[in-house]
């Protein structure tokens, strides 16, 4: 990255909120699932990216295994599912209604449009079908 793009990474990001909260929405990973159906019936395939798991043991043991992760490819901020099909590949972030994405989501998108490889944020499967769609219309 260059100097201005980590000052950038620095400065506070204003919360940018996929859909509207409402009381009994569906958990990410039910709609995660439920995209990842849905895509399949489209003839697409879909990864998960398990960036972000919850670490044991202590302080030290937590810091050993993020060094790890880290140099195994864990990135900050990688979205939720790699999208791949016979038109390209594509990346989705999965929200809860109202969930909000962090600064490093952000960065990780905007780094996917620089190099021109289409991404977008969703909260149900009918968005997610949507935004593939747009891909690669």
């Amino acid at each position: 990255m260059t100097p201005a793009e980590l000052d950038a990474l620095e400065r506070p990001v204003p919360k940018v909120r996929v859909g509207r909260a409402r009381k009994g929405a569906p958990t990410e990973r039910t709609i995660q699932r439920e995209t990842i159906k849905a895509l399949a019936k489209l003839g697409l395939w879909c990864i998960h990216v398990p960036n972000e798991g919850k670490l044991t043991g202590g302080e030290l043991a937590r810091w050993k295994q993020t060094a790890v992760l880290k140099a195994d490819g864990m990135t900050r901020g990688a979205l939720d599912l790699i999208v791949m099909g016979t038109r390209g590949v594509g990346w989705l972030e999965i929200k809860k209604p109202g969930g909000v994405l962090s600064a490093a989501q952000l960065g990780f998108m905007a780094r996917l449009d620089r190099l021109g490889i289409p991404c977008a944020a969703v909260c149900s499967v009918e968005d997610a079908v949507k935004a593939v769609r747009e891909w690669w219309s």
